[in-house]
């Protein structure tokens, strides 16, 4: 299910978004039933990566990648467990956490992934990666690719050693770029391109 004002941008059918940790597709499908857009998802799971290519889209465009977006180019295994599959060994002390069996994962480093696909505005990017969103923004931030992106709605984690600080030292390096549009705590959150 997708809440309310997670879809509320200002898309057009002209936008980029990209669904990064794209799981079963509904984001995508929900993007693009609203907006009729261009969506690139994002899922190193091939699992859950076929099963985003399944869906049935009546507008826009999916394009569906089988690997993840991450502050480096990797390979590794991830045991499947369903909405917590996750990258971060704390992730198996959570509740209702059951680890399936290990599936070798690629991942992309994002900025070269973005000059390789000649990348220049995403209109929205949904980030839920289960802890390696910390990581992934720090890339964005490094590189100045994140003055690319229009609407930033991210789930940060708790699992992750010093996510306190980690999330403190995101917010900061977003304020110059980015404001704070709503937040519900360590559920989601959604940062807006500062006019220029």
């Amino acid at each position: 299910m997708i809440e309310p004002e997670r879809p509320a941008y200002d898309l057009t059918p002209q936008s980029l978004v990209w669904d990064v940790g794209s799981y079963r597709g509904d984001f995508s499908v929900g993007i693009l039933e609203k907006f009729g857009c261009h969506v690139m998802a994002f899922d190193p799971m091939p699992a859950y990566y076929e099963s985003t290519v399944k869906r049935e889209v009546k507008r826009g465009f999916l394009e569906v990648h089988a690997f993840g977006l991450a502050d480096r180019t990797y390979d590794r295994e991830i045991s499947l467990a369903g909405d917590r599959t996750s990258t971060h060994v704390l992730a198996a002390t959570l509740p209702g956490y059951t680890p399936g069996p290990a599936i070798p994962c690629h991942f992309r480093d994002v900025v070269e992934f973005m000059d390789a696909r000649t990348v220049g505005r995403v209109g929205l990017a949904k980030i839920n990666i289960e802890g390696d969103e910390y990581a992934l923004l720090r890339r964005l931030l490094d590189s100045g690719y994140i003055g690319r992106f229009g609407h930033l709605q991210v789930q940060f984690h708790t699992f992750v050693p010093d996510f306190g600080e980690l999330y403190r030292e995101i917010a900061e390096g977003l304020k110059p770029t980015h404001v704070l549009s709503w937040r519900k705590p360590w559920v989601w959150e959604s940062w807006s391109r500062r006019p220029e």
